[in-house]
């Protein structure tokens, strides 16, 4: 499988390259709170240059991770985060919606070549489970810091500072990249890769369970603070969950995926993931009373991260190219960008109940892809040639 031992600098960098990768996520409410107040853009047009820098990150994820074997990775790492600090710089300096579309998608395609990059070398560890969940405590710190910091600094010196700070985070992670990107193994022949292009049934089953968790993370996620004014909290009591939820990932969620890397087979743990996602998107969509309703709010992203630390280490047993891993960002922010469309849909028309029976839905067919994908019997992968590059 080519597993490595990665140094500690080079952990370090892809740890940050994670965090700097995932930031649209963290600072999601910030960034079109920034557009709609300081830019002075409507809600749905800030939310179309997330959405389009989102898919950007998309498309690329999958035209690179398809490669991820066969590509330079050091090089596209750093010139994806590198690019992508340049093009938030430029971002900074203007003030049309025309251009800062332009930007968001540019930005997008950089940053998501460089969280590609980032994912594929975190898979070649030879723990990938605990490196993947070591990148959840550091963007869970990240989290607690930028929420607690950015929103006072932008109200202070201007929204141009969100995208000042995002350049600034982007070309350090370029920097530390360049320095320290760990040796992940000569790239294979294109010739000798032909029959091993595809992935196996089983691969393809569990990235299609956790794509469906990951849009029933953002369609509920997306709303609860929504949902929780429309149950007549107020925001005290809902900027009280939010916080929560970062402490509960951070000291609860990922380290008890972290004890559970070796005393849980994966292929087993990922089952529990669909059913108390429902579970807690439930009582988040119908609980009138508070105490209910916020502790699913707090535990909720935790079912997704939990989950997805054991996917992201059995699609490193199970793809050896790492092919798969590198297609993490893909995996995510499908659902990121898909997510709040649909819960907007379904709130809007039919109520917030009806984001509950979505959930069901949604969580049903990902629990029915994993058994499948538990079902099926383990891919015979040869191990292509090797061409130093």
């Amino acid at each position: 499988m080519n597993a490595i031992v990665i140094p500690r600098p080079a952990l370090a960098a892809l740890l940050l390259a994670h965090c700097a990768g995932m930031l649209d996520l963290v600072v999601l409410p910030v960034w079109i709170g920034t557009l709609v107040g300081h830019y002075g853009l409507p809600p749905q047009g800030a939310g179309q240059l997330v959405t389009l820098f989102l898919l950007a990150m998309v498309l690329v994820s999958v035209t690179v991770a398809a490669r991820f074997d066969r590509l330079p990775r050091r090089a596209l790492a750093v010139l994806g985060f590198g690019s992508a600090a340049l093009i938030f710089a430029a971002a900074a300096l203007c003030s049309t919606y025309q251009t800062l579309l332009i930007l968001h998608l540019l930005a997008g395609l950089g940053v998501g070549c460089g969280l590609s990059m980032t994912h594929g070398a975190m898979g070649h560890s030879i723990r990938p489970h605990r490196t993947f969940a070591c990148a959840g405590l550091a963007l869970s710190v990240a989290a607690i810091l930028l929420l607690a910091g950015l929103p006072l600094l932008i109200e202070r010196h201007g929204g141009q500072l969100l995208f000042q700070a995002l350049a600034g985070i982007m070309a350090v992670t370029a920097l530390a990249l360049l320095l320290t990107y760990p040796a992940l193994g000569p790239v294979v022949r294109e010739s000798r890769v032909a029959t091993n292009l595809r992935l196996g049934r089983k691969v393809w089953l569990v990235i299609a369970g956790i794509c469906l968790m990951t849009i029933n993370n953002a369609m509920v996620f997306g709303y609860l603070d929504v949902i929780g004014r429309a149950r007549g909290f107020d925001n005290g009591q809902i900027n009280g969950v939010l916080m929560a939820l970062g402490l509960v990932n951070l000291v609860v969620v990922v380290p008890l995926a972290l004890y559970l890397e070796r005393r849980v087979i994966a292929e087993r743990a990922i089952l529990f993931g669909p059913p108390v996602q429902t579970l807690l998107a439930a009582l988040i969509t119908n609980a009138s009373n508070y105490l209910p309703w916020a502790v699913a709010g707090a535990l909720y992203t935790g079912a997704q991260i939990a989950t997805h630390t054991f996917v992201f280490a059995l699609l490193a047993r199970l793809d050896p190219s790492r092919r798969a891993v590198a297609a993490t960002p893909a995996m995510l922010m499908t659902g990121a960008a898909c997510g709040p469309v649909v819960g907007g849909l379904l709130g809007e028309r039919f109520g917030f109940g009806a984001l509950g029976l979505a959930t069901a839905l949604l969580g049903g067919l990902a629990l029915l892809a994993f058994l499948l994908a538990r079902a099926q019997p383990l891919p015979i992968t040869g191990n292509p040639a090797p061409q130093q590059s």
